[in-house]
């Protein structure tokens, strides 16, 4: 997305907040204080979707039992990412403002460390959050796409007009609706050492994954729910034009080609009583409350209400890069080579106001 070119590039800084991240003590495994439960959740795939394993210069998804299988800690991972920006979380590379550094401490924990856990040296938490591996859900096999011929290059010396001085931005990817029946194909002939062929799960496959969580403060239970369910039928600016639409996440290789968007929906979500988790001491207890259909959505927009509505310069960013647009019109590739002998000074369009 260079200035006063007609492509974009397929990725944005979006800021991180100015605040330092609040550090606190868990509550720890061994007090039943919070809520504790599971989310039953459903994945579709919207543009092919790529984790995978290297055979020579091929790459094809990861497979358990003859179907393909979404990794629980790519899932994490994913769900982790968001929570550092959203929740305003430390960055765990250490790559990031020193307001942001990893957290080092396990009593002085960040709140994406809290949800999904730490380790510096000798200090540990294993994290509250813990997400099952996604199980494709159809019936015969799923769609593969064979041999995606495609570029892709390690990261390189970066263009400092692109990449900010400032340490303040995480890196998103922008959503690729044309690329719904396949990545961006390469075919330049010259480019042989760099090309890949990809063997992705089609768009429209369907996956199935449980999210367990315990001990979960407020504050941690409502932002793990917006990190699952993001944000639907809102409307906001991007590319100088107002949109409505859903977002939607990005997930597994491929992201600069078009691949990896993908759509989450929670299905069924299970809370604890507190007084069942002492259930193996009374055999006694509690039934859990069990959210489906109407009763969930309210329960879900209940408690995220607070982060939905939020209008920061986060989150207004991270809007505009996670809106799915149908209509969407703008060219998404990297620049040729050459471009950059002669734009040293040329900077990213603004994804809001598209200028």
């Amino acid at each position: 997305m260079p200035q006063n070119e007609m492509i974009w590039n397929p990725y944005r800084m979006v800021p991180v907040q100015d605040e330092q991240p609040g550090r606190r003590n868990p509550l720890t495994h061994e007090l039943f204080q919070g809520m504790s439960g599971e989310v039953e959740a459903k994945l579709t795939t919207l543009t092919p979707l790529l984790i995978g394993v290297q055979e020579g210069s091929h790459k094809r998804h990861i497979y358990s039992n003859l179907l393909p299988i979404i990794p629980g800690s790519s899932l994490k991972g994913m769900l982790r990412s968001l929570a550092e920006l959203v929740g305003n979380g430390c960055d765990v590379t250490n790559s990031s403002d020193p307001k942001h550094h990893k957290c080092e401490a396990s009593d002085k924990l960040c709140i994406s460390c809290r949800m999904f856990g730490m380790q510096h040296k000798k200090n540990s938490f294993m994290g509250k959050v813990f997400c099952g591996e996604g199980k494709w859900h159809g019936e015969g096999q799923p769609k593969i796409l064979q041999q995606q011929r495609v570029l892709l290059a390690n990261p390189k010396a970066r263009h400092t007009a692109f990449y900010t001085t400032s340490k303040n931005v995480r890196k998103i990817y922008h959503h690729n609706p044309a690329c719904k029946d396949g990545p961006q194909l390469d075919h330049n002939q010259q480019r042989e050492n760099m090309v890949a062929y990809l063997h992705p799960i089609a768009a429209d496959e369907t996956f199935i994954f449980r999210v367990d969580f315990s001990n979960l403060e407020e504050d941690e239970f409502a932002l793990l729910l917006y990190c699952l369910t993001l944000e639907k039928n809102i409307t906001l600016m991007a590319n100088g034009r107002e949109h409505t639409g859903d977002l939607y996440h990005k997930l597994g290789m491929g992201k600069p080609i078009g691949m990896g968007s993908v759509k989450i929906d929670i299905t069924k979500l299970t809370i604890q009583a507190q007084e069942s988790i002492f259930r193996y001491r009374t055999w006694e207890g509690t039934d859990p409350k069990v959210y489906i259909g109407e009763a969930l959505h309210k329960e879900i927009m209940g408690r995220t209400m607070a982060l939905c509505g939020r209008r920061d310069k986060t989150m207004t960013h991270l809007r505009s890069m996670l809106l799915w647009l149908t209509n969407e019109n703008r060219t998404f590739r990297y620049p040729e080579p050459s471009w950059f002998d002669t734009h040293s000074i040329t900077k990213l369009k603004d994804p809001i106001t598209g200028k």
